[in-house]
């Protein structure tokens, strides 16, 4: 626990200053003013700027101790320019002026970062990690991008840049493990940011946007507590997602200048998630709202949010390529690349297939699940989910009614939500638009559980919004101690329940490693390899190297050494 809290003292001012230069560089691109905003936005701004240097230091350099050296070097260079310069003042963070509401929100804040450090010494628990994000994270700290790496695992070709960030901050160079704490350190800011929703709650600031804070601030441990030590993709797709619909909302109350930082910022969140995981595809959607806006007077801005987008997208496109010899993997159709390394497009194809196949129906067939109408799949699929995913799904589906309720409560009693309505409305179109594409393409929960929970709760950020404006001091009172009591309930709930006491003598220092499992010697065409073992489960975790989850025929390396790449002999 002790690794934990001191990386966090170099990972969140490191995030802090590159997150300062990334929006003063960006603003001038789009020829804004940069003006002071919250930590939340630096933050995420910092994240998103670190996970791009990273992946181009990628292409050339394995991102291990001369990487990490950049990162550090290039931070003390943005500190010495912005402190000589000025403009770092305006990211200084200011402390609230502290009252007894905002004492309440901070014990309940502290319960939830302890919950946070404890979570994040756990042993791993998403199996995927074991698959293929713990042997990714290892070829990115032992080589630059390996050209047709997605040859020898389909899964090293899926090039999240969430893996990147967690290579270069593995620190795995120190002779000690890999560490995989970057998870951790966004749910820890997540949890700062809904926290700060709850203390403007309780101080009286009741918009749709802390209702919404308010309501992710325990959903997020229910969902996602156990995937907090893990380098998994899915909880930064739902933990932004979460993050910047908020900011989105508070968007009409704020000045011009504060409005285009905060427009910046979900504009490089929504084109960065796609660099995540392509299931936050929908994002784009409020890119392209917070452009056109943007640009109504002068359609020549549009070239301007492009080349920013071109930014962020590039290092991931490169790499894409070099990985998979395509430049979206699995998107054969984008076959613009004629590379002796390129995954067949028949392998490709199938791998698309798969994914779709697989989220519908698990253990089917793939063309056998993909032939099958809406009406054939959709009720097995429902029926073979959890008691309580069937009750998230229902109230998904049962919200267009609620939405419909509130909006009509809001115009009867005349609720002022700070203007905040039209966000409102746009917010859940957006989360339709992306629980629809979820839907129809790979409708695994995992996936889809930041469109489908926002669709359950802005009917109801909502109502508690419009409820909340017309309550009396001393109402408001009773109400404000009925949360907060219920909310250091339920994260002490969460504290002790998820406090593993038998291990905490291991990991009071240092987390623990990746899990050790069985392996065993698979040939390629020309060269050797390791495979899980049986009793594995197709698990390789970190160690040994290189592993892959089963043999694989028709391989070859391309030259003598494994950093050379990997070829289809199908494909030469």
């Amino acid at each position: 626990m002790i690794t934990v809290l001191v990386f966090a003292l170099v990972f969140f001012p490191l995030g802090w200053l590159y997150g300062a230069a990334f929006l003063r560089l960006a603003a001038r691109i789009l020829r804004i003013e940069a003006q002071e905003t919250s930590a939340t936005v630096i933050l995420l701004a910092g994240m998103i700027a670190m996970t791009t240097l990273a992946a181009g230091l990628s292409l050339a350099l394995p991102l291990d101790w001369r990487a990490f050296s950049i990162l550090i070097l290039g931070a003390a260079a943005i500190f010495l320019s912005g402190s000589r310069q000025g403009w770092l003042k305006l990211s200084r963070p200011r402390l609230p002026r502290l009252t007894g509401w905002d004492a309440a929100a901070g014990a309940v804040l502290l319960l939830a970062l302890l919950t946070v450090l404890e979570n994040a010494t756990h042993q791993v628990a998403n199996p995927d990690t074991g698959i293929y994000h713990a042997q990714a994270i290892r070829w990115m700290e032992e080589y630059p991008t390996v050209a047709g790496l997605g040859n020898l695992h389909s899964r090293f070709a899926y090039n999240s840049h969430w893996l990147v960030l967690n290579a270069v901050f593995s620190l795995a160079f120190w002779g000690g493990r890999s560490l995989h704490l970057v998870g951790a350190m966004l749910f820890g800011l997540a949890v700062w940011d809904f926290g700060n929703g709850l203390r403007r709650w309780l101080g009286g600031e009741r918009t749709a946007a802390n209702g919404l804070r308010l309501l992710f601030f325990p959903l997020a441990f229910y969902l996602l507590g156990s995937q907090t030590s893990s380098p998994g993709t899915d909880l930064p797709v739902i933990l932004m997602l979460w993050l910047v619909i908020p900011l989105w909302l508070e968007q009409s109350a704020l000045q011009k200048e504060q409005h285009d930082i905060r427009s910046l910022l979900i504009f490089s969140t929504a084109v960065y998630l796609l660099t995540v995981k392509l299931s936050a595809l929908p994002l784009l959607l409020l890119a392209a709202w917070l452009v056109l806006s943007d640009v109504r007077h002068q359609p020549v801005r549009v070239l301007r949010w492009g080349f920013l987008g071109f930014l962020l997208l590039l290092p991931w496109l490169a790499r894409n390529v070099i990985l998979s010899g395509y430049l979206i993997y699995p998107f054969p159709a984008l076959d613009w690349f004629n590379v002796d390394w390129k995954i067949p497009y028949e392998t490709a194809l199938r791998e698309a297939q798969i994914i779709r196949a697989w989220a519908r129906l698990p253990n089917v067939d793939a063309s056998l699940v993909l032939k099958m109408p809406l009406g054939e799949w959709l009720p097995v699929w429902f029926s073979d989910r959890t008691t309580n995913q069937r009750l998230i799904l229902l109230l998904a589906m049962l919200s267009p009614a609620g939405m419909g309720v509130v909006w009509l409560l809001a115009r009867l009693k005349k609720w002022n939500w700070a203007g905040q309505d039209f966000g409102w409305m746009g917010a859940y179109l957006f989360a339709m638009a992306g629980a629809l594409y979820w839907l129809f393409n790979a409708p695994d929960l995992r996936f889809g559980y930041g469109w489908v929970i926002l669709l359950m709760i802005l009917p109801l950020a909502g109502l508690m919004s419009g409820l909340a404006g017309g309550l009396r001091d001393s109402q408001a009172f009773l109400v404000n101690a009925f949360l907060t009591v219920g909310m250091v309930v339920v994260h002490l709930w969460f504290l002790t329940a998820s406090f593993e006491g038998k291990t905490f003598p291991q990991r009071w220092l240092l987390p623990p490693d990746y899990p050790l499992h069985a392996t065993f010697p698979c040939s390629l065409e020309n060269g050797m390899v390791l495979c899980a073992g049986e009793e594995s489960y197709t698990q390789c975790y970190y160690q040994p190297f290189p592993c892959i989850p089963k043999p694989i025929e028709g391989v070859e390396m391309r030259g003598t050494d494994w950093g050379d790449g990997f070829r289809s002999v199908s494909g030469r």
